[in-house]
């Protein structure tokens, strides 16, 4: 791919160029490199409460078998595997910008949780993991006695 510059481009200020530039060399480098994974494992949602946390992965084409989470104290570990998939006989990739392999990302919970409380649902390509908080480490109420 040859890059001829758009008459246009010479009358942009300089910082402007040297940006358009660094993207055509990005998209450049991005196109020549194999993408195998995401660059920080599945994308995360997290939502905390009094009552715990609900953490939301988007993990689409990945299998539930393939999935694995662990929680050990206040880190929540999520891998799995997502498998290529192969064109059918006859036909031919064109672009192939989907990742596939393995995957493995941890996230730091503000406390600690119990994993047998842990609940988790796949459905859709999106995983949603409910995390509850110790009932040691929940606010409570205290009443107040007046004298």
């Amino acid at each position: 791919m040859v890059w001829l510059p758009h008459p246009f481009f010479d009358r942009l200020p300089s910082a402007q160029r040297a940006r358009g530039l660094q993207d055509v060399f990005d998209r450049l480098i991005e196109g020549a490199s194999e993408r195998t994974t995401p660059a920080q494992g599945p994308l995360l949602d997290v939502w905390t409460s009094a009552a715990g946390l609900v953490v939301r992965a988007a993990l689409p084409g990945v299998a539930a078998e393939d999935l694995d989470v662990q929680v050990h104290r206040n880190v929540l570990t999520l891998s799995g595997k997502r498998h290529p998939e192969e064109p059918a006989e006859g036909e031919e990739v064109l672009l192939a910008e989907r990742w596939s392999g393995e995957f493995s990302r941890s996230l730091q919970l503000p406390f600690s949780v119990e994993p047998e409380a842990v609940e988790a649902t796949f459905r859709d390509g999106l995983l949603e993991l409910r995390l509850a908080r110790p009932t040691s480490d929940q606010p409570r109420r205290i009443a107040v006695q007046t004298a």
